[in-house]
């Protein structure tokens, strides 16, 4: 929410989340636990923590926005 809005609306350098699709959602945020995007230290900081059932969640609900 710091960095993307509340909604996913993105922010000035950030991208908007919110209204993407659910799949390509949990797509990226899998690529930030490898090494795919390695500029992304801190989405990488934030990802390590999720579970799947998270991840799900999160897609679910950027995408409704």
């Amino acid at each position: 929410m710091a960095c993307h809005g509340e909604k996913g609306e993105g922010r000035e350098s950030t991208p908007r989340l919110g209204s993407q699709h659910e799949v390509y959602l949990k797509r990226q945020l899998k690529v930030f636990y490898g090494n795919e995007r390695p500029a992304a230290v801190a989405m990488h900081e934030v990802v390590k923590g999720l579970s799947e059932t998270d991840i799900e969640a999160i897609a679910q609900y950027l995408q409704a926005q």
